[in-house]
């Protein structure tokens, strides 16, 4: 028997959706998505941030500061797993997704 091997899979970018979940994190939001922003000016890069009901201006730096992202804005926290699915479903043309932390810092090696 063989050892297994990884077999590379080419994936168009444009395929992938990008969720962020925040609730209260806005310094650390801001700079996820600043450093999503850096590893992709050369693709397309579609993200939504959804905001958890955060009471720290999370919501409105990411309109102002990066208009370019989708916001949902939830009233309540519901969490991360119902987050993401509330995206699932608002975007079920992705066949990719890319769930990430708000405290997550993304490196081109994550994109490509």
């Amino acid at each position: 028997m063989e050892p297994s091997r990884e077999i590379p899979i080419q994936i168009e970018k444009s395929k992938i959706l990008t969720i962020i979940v925040s609730w209260n994190t806005k310094t650390l939001l801001r700079q996820c998505l600043e450093s999503a922003q850096m590893c992709s000016k050369d693709l397309p890069l579609s993200v939504v941030v959804v905001d958890n009901g955060s009471n720290d201006g999370s919501a409105g730096m990411v309109e102002n500061e990066f208009p370019e992202c989708i916001l949902v804005r939830n009233q309540e926290n519901v969490g991360f797993a119902r987050a993401n699915n509330q995206v699932f479903r608002l975007f079920p043309q992705y066949p990719y997704y890319l769930l990430l932390n708000s405290d997550a810092t993304v490196t081109a090696a994550v994109i490509d």
